[in-house]
């Protein structure tokens, strides 16, 4: 009796001593996969910053630069791994999160800006050059898309950011430059492709701006109807 007063209370308590507590579920390391790349990618910089003002002080001195410059080269094949593969794990193990693709954004506009800032301001004889005004455009476009994202985000609350073709056409035109530029190419091929890279990059900010100028127009017929 006293057994069966026993029982029935824990059953009244919402206790059942059957089963066992649930575990929380354990999280894979490779959820942190992505994160590492990009934050791996980040790293980089300066250590190819570095790598490039060294290669470029043997060049001015007479040494050799084989060596230092197949070791810039390969920091930069690194930095665009990372950048494709952070976004490929990302999406194959499903764990892409909003702070991650921010982290993305930021680790691929410093990459672009700190490569393309030492190939203007640190020049000399061993890789070609790259004029200014192109890294004006380059980082007048980021400045433009920053001041257009916080814009929108006072107006109308949390934008997702969305990556476009045009967008992905852009970086990857980039990243051949610097790609070029790295392998000591011909001074008129390099010219071709900042060329073609400048007129992509206008491209790409107005089509941005037109999709941003339409955000605005819907945040404010939404605020007044």
């Amino acid at each position: 009796m006293a057994a069966g007063v026993m029982m029935s209370a824990t059953s009244k308590a919402g206790l059942n001593l059957g089963e066992q507590t649930p575990q929380p579920a354990r999280i894979s390391a490779w959820v942190a996969l992505p994160w590492f790349l990009t934050l791996v990618r980040i790293g980089l910089i300066p250590v190819l910053v570095t790598g490039w003002v060294e290669c470029q002080a043997a060049a001015e001195a007479g040494d050799p630069t084989a060596a230092s410059r197949r070791w810039v080269i390969l920091l930069l094949v690194a930095i665009g791994a990372s950048d494709v593969l952070d976004g490929m794990f990302a999406r194959w193990l499903d764990v892409r999160t909003r702070a991650g693709a921010r982290l993305d954004a930021v680790a691929d506009k410093l990459a672009q800006l700190a490569i393309l800032s030492t190939i203007v301001f640190a020049s000399g004889p061993a890789f070609p050059s790259v004029p200014l005004w192109f890294l004006v455009l380059f980082a007048g476009r980021d400045l433009l898309e920053a001041a257009g994202f916080a814009a929108l985000r006072l107006r109308r609350g949390p934008v997702e950011g969305e990556h476009r073709w045009h967008g992905k056409v852009s970086t990857v035109l980039a990243f051949a430059l610097f790609a070029a530029v790295f392998a000591g190419a011909p001074t008129d091929l390099v010219g071709v492709l900042v060329g073609l890279s400048a007129v992509l990059v206008v491209f790409s900010t107005a089509l941005y701006a037109r999709d941003g100028l339409i955000l605005w127009r819907e945040a404010r017929r939404a605020r007044n109807p």
